[in-house]
């Protein structure tokens, strides 16, 4: 399974991993002169363009997406999607295909507000050719999983959902977007799931800027995840503590990915 570090900008440069899941909304101004872009290009990573929904609540408009996505050099490009709604997501797709041709891969985000629908849209997106990567979300799979389990845990969520999705007969390349309190549900997919590619998460750096480790045994972030949202634009000095912390994190993530 390939892996996404996600840093501060400041930090790009130095604690990556295989490919950059790129951000749209940190994409804006004058392109090449966009502190963020200069670092991803500087690079030279694959790059995978996320729409903006997780961060702003809302996909950024397909127009200026696609435009960003051809700038960066993106080899895929994750579709707007509408949270929790199937049907509005699919049709969006659907639309984007007809009007869009190129070497730009259409990442899909499954949405759905529970367990039929959320497992019916995987499967009807392993069937649309124009898709070449299926995303699977920290913000959907607990609202739809949640009938099932009782509880709101992306970990606990995720793990069904994949445990459910290895049952189908047929899969296409996917990737987990995010991270719960902990890995353990990116165990599961390196283990059980080999159509699962790829994932992304801040969790390996941000927390340890927070001083919070990730337990190599359990793969908890002890004392959970840090309340505190990633600052793109952090501008602070690495102590020796939090350096050993981010590479320590990285190390427990690189090992369970390459099982």
């Amino acid at each position: 399974m390939r892996i996404a570090f996600i840093s501060p900008t400041k930090l790009i440069e130095d604690f990556h991993g295989d490919f950059h899941l790129a951000l749209s909304h940190l994409i804006g101004g004058s392109f090449y002169k966009n502190k963020y872009v200069r670092t991803l290009l500087s690079t030279r990573l694959p790059i995978i363009l996320d729409n903006g929904l997780f961060e702003n609540g809302k996909p950024e408009a397909v127009t200026s997406l696609f435009k960003k996505a051809r700038m960066l050099g993106a080899h895929t490009v994750f579709c707007p999607d509408t949270l929790y709604n199937r049907k509005k997501t699919e049709a969006t797709l659907i639309k984007i295909a007809k009007e869009y041709e190129g070497p730009i891969g259409l990442g899909f985000v499954v949405q759905a507000d529970n367990v039929k629908d959320y497992i019916e849209s995987y499967q009807w997106a392993v069937e649309q050719p124009q898709i070449t990567l299926i995303g699977l979300s920290i913000l959907a799979i607990p609202k739809a999983f949640k009938e099932i389990t009782g509880t709101d845990d992306i970990t606990t969520n995720r793990i069904r959902c994949l445990k459910m999705l290895s049952e189908l007969p047929k899969h296409k390349s996917s990737h987990l977007l995010g991270l719960g309190n902990s890995y353990r549900d990116v165990e599961y997919a390196v283990k059980n799931c080999k159509w699962i590619v790829s994932h992304d998460s801040s969790s390996a750096v941000w927390n340890a800027i927070q001083r919070k480790a990730i337990d190599p045994i359990t793969l908890d972030v002890v004392g959970g995840k840090t309340p505190i949202p990633v600052d793109f634009n952090w501008e602070g000095e690495l102590d020796n503590e939090q350096v050993r912390l981010i590479q320590s994190n990285m190390r427990v993530v690189r090992k369970l990915v390459k099982q």
